[in-house]
Formats: C-alpha cells, sequence, structure tokens
C-alpha cells in the first residue's frame, strides 16, 4: 500500500539508470524538468530542460496538464443541463486547466522507487468548484523510468460528473542540442484525419482527412517542409497546432507517433490510450526559448469536447475511474 509522505515544499525527484534514460521530476505541476539520454560525450538533454519554478508558465513547459487539456471555448461547458464556467486564459477561450490549472498545484509526493522499478507517485486533491470545474476529483500522477522509456499514467475519480482530459507537455528537441531548432526532425503521426481550428485554436467543423493535405504525416515527414505550405491552416497557426485523431485500429505494437532528426543519435515512439494527438510546433515559444526551439506531442481526449456533442463524450461520471497512459519509448540511430 502507498503510504503518503508529509512535505509542504518537497524538492525535484531525479530517477536514473546506469547507462540509460535520466528523468527530473518536480512535484509542483507534477512536472518533467527533464529527461536525458547518454551521448557519446555525457548526458544529452532529449526535451528542453527547465528549472522548478512555482509561477506560472505560460508555455507549460514540461507540466502535467488537468483538468482540462487544450481549449474550451469561450470558457463555459455544459453538464447535466447545467452551465458552468471556467477562467479565460487564452483570449476568450480556456486552455489547458486555466492559468491556474493542475499543473500549477502542489501535487504531493506518495512514493519514489529508485531501486529495481525507477518510479515516482503523486496525488493531488481537487475539491469541488476549483477552477470552476464540478466534483472533487482525486487524481494520482505515475512517472516511471526504463532504461530507454519514460512512461506517464494519470488516475482520476470524481464524486459528480465533470469532463476530464489529461497530457504531459515536454518540448522534444533530438538534436542533443536545445539551442537548435526542431525543422530538421522527421515526424510520422498514425492519423487519417485532423481537427481543424478557428483563428483561436478552437476545432471548427467536422474532422478532416489528411490524405492531399500537408496535414498527411503518416510517411516520415521533414517538419520544415510542412511549415511553410500554402495552407490556410498552417499559415494562420504559424506552424501545427492541431489534433489529430489516432487511428483506431492500431495494432497494439504500434506506435502512435515516431520522431526522428538527422542530426541526433536518438530516436523516439509514443504510445497512448488517448484518442487525439495534439502536434504543436512551438511557434509561440518566448524567451528564454524561441520559436521552433522544441515540439510538443501530446495525447489528449478531444479538444472542446464538452462543448461538442459531435465529439466522443469526456464526461467523467461519479464513482467511474478516468485512465491516461503515454510512454515514450527511445532507441539508438
Amino acid at each position: 500500500m502507498i503510504q503518503e509522505r508529509n512535505s509542504d515544499a518537497p524538492e525535484p525527484l531525479t530517477l536514473t539508470w546506469p547507462d540509460g534514460l535520466q528523468a527530473r521530476i518536480d512535484p509542483f505541476g507534477a512536472s518533467l524538468l527533464s529527461l536525458r539520454a547518454p551521448g557519446p560525450a555525457g548526458y544529452i538533454d532529449l526535451i528542453l530542460p527547465t528549472e522548478s519554478t512555482r509561477s506560472f508558465d505560460p508555455a507549460y513547459v514540461g507540466r502535467l496538464i488537468g483538468r482540462y487539456a487544450n481549449r474550451l471555448a469561450n470558457s463555459k461547458f455544459a453538464v447535466g443541463g447545467r452551465v458552468y464556467n471556467v477562467l479565460p486564459n487564452d483570449g476568450p477561450n480556456h486552455l489547458h486547466g486555466g492559468s491556474a490549472g493542475l499543473h500549477s498545484r502542489d501535487w504531493t509526493v506518495l512514493d519514489v522507487e529508485d531501486r529495481g522499478a525507477r518510479r515516482v507517485v503523486l496525488r493531488y486533491f481537487s475539491p469541488d468548484g476549483e477552477g470552476g470545474y464540478p466534483g472533487a476529483l482525486e487524481v494520482t500522477a505515475t512517472y516511471e523510468l526504463t532504461p530507454n522509456e519514460l512512461s506517464v499514467t494519470v488516475d482520476a475519480s470524481s464524486d459528480r460528473p465533470t469532463p476530464v482530459s489529461f497530457t504531459v507537455h515536454p518540448y522534444f528537441n533530438l538534436t542533443g542540442d536545445p539551442s537548435s531548432n526542431v525543422e530538421d526532425h522527421q515526424v510520422a503521426i498514425n492519423a487519417a484525419r485532423f481537427l481543424p481550428i478557428d483563428a483561436h485554436g478552437i476545432p471548427e467543423g467536422a474532422p478532416r482527412q489528411v490524405a492531399g493535405t500537408p496535414f498527411d504525416l503518416r510517411q516520415r515527414t521533414r517538419i520544415g517542409d510542412r511549415l511553410r505550405a500554402p495552407e490556410p491552416q498552417l499559415q494562420s497557426a504559424r506552424g501545427f497546432d492541431h489534433a489529430f485523431i489516432l487511428d483506431s485500429d492500431l495494432p497494439r505494437d504500434q506506435p502512435a507517433a515516431e520522431l526522428t532528426c538527422p542530426a541526433g543519435r536518438i530516436a523516439m515512439q509514443l504510445f497512448t490510450n488517448q484518442p487525439a494527438l495534439q502536434f504543436y510546433t512551438g511557434q509561440s515559444l518566448s524567451p528564454p526559448w524561441r520559436a521552433y526551439q522544441g515540439l510538443c506531442l501530446e495525447p489528449e481526449q478531444f479538444p472542446d469536447a464538452p462543448n461538442r456533442p459531435d465529439f466522443p463524450g469526456t464526461i467523467l461520471q461519479a464513482g467511474d475511474r478516468f485512465h491516461f497512459a503515454a510512454a515514450y519509448r527511445f532507441r539508438s540511430r
């Protein structure tokens, strides 16, 4: 049985394997501060590294996102015929749970295992009404490290119906040089459809087929070759910031997405149980970062689903359990 540890402000925790991956996790925001792999001259960064901070990060670098990942249009939704208003933090819309979402909360360290398995278990209790959301939500997040894989699971339960969608928000850059950009990276996403968006990043209309468009990433594609394509969706967003609907018939041993970089020595595969994957090319990164310095592959539920009856439902019923799983698997090239 997991024993809860008492700590007012626990320090970041490091999980490491000799000759394998190393991860640093901050209980504030359940954040992934760094993820590193052995290189020819020491460890190299696989994500944009960041330091522990208690301030709001508008780029959400490394943060665990909830209660609802991505955007809610006009910062409201309805559950059981009642309309709930949440705080806008992205123009008129609510993004990633708001500026005081679970990414900006103190999580309790429940367990740390650094022998045998490498694992950190964190807990957060979100009271009814926090951030405008109904229901008391109890959340457990687990980071587990093997020599070549980082897995993240999130389990949540509520005492009232409430919308739920979690994701993780590291910015990947596999060059081993975080000062470079990601345009030479090659990405593949197993998705035949994506969600077009309006000027505010809200899904607009029905899902669209990727075939015949710059959004067809089913084969490995250099990102820089697509960023400036004459496609209104890409021009408006200045790159990718779109949810791809993952193929539902994907075999369990097939990744949802793959990422490689000719200049790097590491390739990555992403596995997930979520129905969508937000692909974001980091065009809005600001100092200390630069635009396109890192990219995000965010497994999640459909954005704005509580306001879209044509999207899969995301209301967690009282007594039910929500389970999120993502695994980032790395190999040397």
